[in-house]
């Protein structure tokens, strides 16, 4: 019990610290990037930090943690400082937009449709928690200005497909050559006929162009795991990895590498990795904020 609060206290820590860091970053408005790759670049971001404060949530929802009810409110607290930053953020895009200040760029319109989604999201969030997690006061006529610059932004607002019936197909005199196809992923080199070896593949999916593992994989895992005898502090210590990033891997809330995919796989399988470890630093869930 003592191990899994440090464990989680660790991982609020992180949302904590991410999440300052985040206000950092864009409290300078001249250091944000202007247009809506800007705009687009930024929620990305408060996405990717949302997704693991959902994870941390899932970990307090599940667990049986001194103080619960303190941690989970706290844990909103942090995600309604992410709620409220992007808000302030996007409004300023907004202005900049129907001001003239930034151009809107093409794809503006996929923006605008997921920014009002965010918003009535964000609205439904702050009514239900706002007296059962002490959320700040916010007034209810920002989320009506933002909607209202959404909404006249959007009507004029270019999508992505804009222009993707103007430019004609190139006229070719001969057939185009047949596409060569992609090498495989190089694979670690499975070892010898052994007594427990059973050939393990986790199962994973393409999200903007990065491999995650699918809700499925955790369950292969577990199972793979009692086959051998191994606890997930035993399998992230032989993969070469902290537990807490092995967590997020497995619940598809971050990236897996091909190279970190392959030592699981070979270890699940009764395999021995490498004895080199595959990191030289602690893991950071959110460094790529």
């Amino acid at each position: 019990m003592a191990s899994a609060d440090a464990e989680t206290l660790k991982l609020i820590s992180t949302v904590e610290s991410r999440s300052r860091k985040l206000w950092q970053a864009y409290a300078d408005r001249r250091a944000r990037m202007p247009g809506i790759a800007g705009l687009r670049a930024f929620t990305d971001e408060v996405d990717t930090l949302m997704r693991f404060v959902d994870f941390v949530d899932e970990r307090l929802a599940q667990g049986k943690f001194d103080k619960k009810v303190e941690l989970r409110r706290h844990c909103s607290q942090l995600r309604w400082r992410t709620i409220s930053l992007r808000l302030s953020v996007a409004n300023d895009y907004l202005v900049a937009f129907s001001e003239g200040r930034w151009p809107q760029g093409l794809g503006a319109k996929q923006v605008y449709q997921r920014e009002q989604a965010f918003l009535a999201k964000a609205r439904e969030y702050h009514r239900v928690h706002s007296l059962l997690d002490a959320l700040p006061e916010f007034d209810e006529s920002h989320f009506d200005r933002i909607s209202a610059l959404l909404d006249h932004l959007s009507e004029d607002a270019r999508a992505l497909v804009d222009f993707a019936d103007e430019a004609p197909p190139p006229v070719r005199d001969t057939p185009a050559p047949a596409p060569r196809p992609r090498p495989a992923a190089p694979r670690i080199v499975r070892p010898g006929p052994e007594s427990n070896y059973q050939k393990v593949e986790l199962p994973f999916e393409l999200r903007t162009g990065a491999r995650y593992l699918t809700r499925t994989a955790p369950e292969l895992v577990t199972a793979a795991r009692k086959r051998l005898g191994l606890t997930l502090p035993d399998l992230a210590r032989r993969v070469g990895i902290p537990d807490t990033q092995l967590a997020l891997l497995l619940g598809g809330h971050d990236p897996i590498p091909t190279s970190v995919l392959q030592r699981i796989e070979l270890v699940l399988s009764g395999g021995r990795p490498p004895g080199e470890p595959m990191i030289d630093s602690p893991y950071d869930p959110m460094a790529k904020l």
